[in-house]
């Protein structure tokens, strides 16, 4: 396929997962994704080199993220100890700035409002305070409404 960006070539693996897209134009970009057994996205290598991996629990969901910028590189912590609802939206994540998200799903599991502390903090003599956003939804699940509190 060609467009704006150049030539663009898509690869896929055995199992017909999308595994690769190389971008021919100005420069030169590759991105591929690993897979497990369950087709379920595991790794993915980024144009920059960047390598991220996605580690799940026994139900599939991702609850850790590290990346690393080359393959030999040790791993750091993008996100971890995520949480989810009893019908899979996340709930919350411990992001590896040191700071918290949560999210809230309404009864029709629409994303409700989500909530983090500032980064940073509005002055520096003042502790860290949330920051919460409220949403809601028209039928057709568009965002009508949001509203932003401290």
């Amino acid at each position: 396929m060609i467009d704006a960006t150049g030539l663009n070539i898509f690869g896929y693996d055995h199992r017909a997962n999308f595994a690769r897209k190389n971008i021919h134009g100005a420069s030169h970009a590759t991105m591929t994704w690993t897979f497990d057994l369950a087709d379920r996205i595991i790794g993915a290598r980024l144009p920059s080199a960047r390598y991220l991996s996605y580690q799940r629990d026994n139900k599939g969901r991702v609850v850790t993220l590290q990346t690393r910028p080359t393959n030999t590189a040790p791993w750091t912590m993008l996100a971890s100890n995520i949480v989810y609802e009893p019908l899979s939206p996340m709930k919350s994540a411990d992001l590896d700035n040191g700071l918290k998200l949560s999210l809230d799903w309404g009864s029709d599991r629409r994303l409700a409002w989500n909530r983090q502390p500032r980064h940073p903090p509005p002055r520096a003599r003042e502790p860290r305070t949330l920051r919460k956003r409220s949403f809601a939804s028209g039928p057709s699940t568009f965002i009508v409404w949001l509203s932003k509190t401290s």
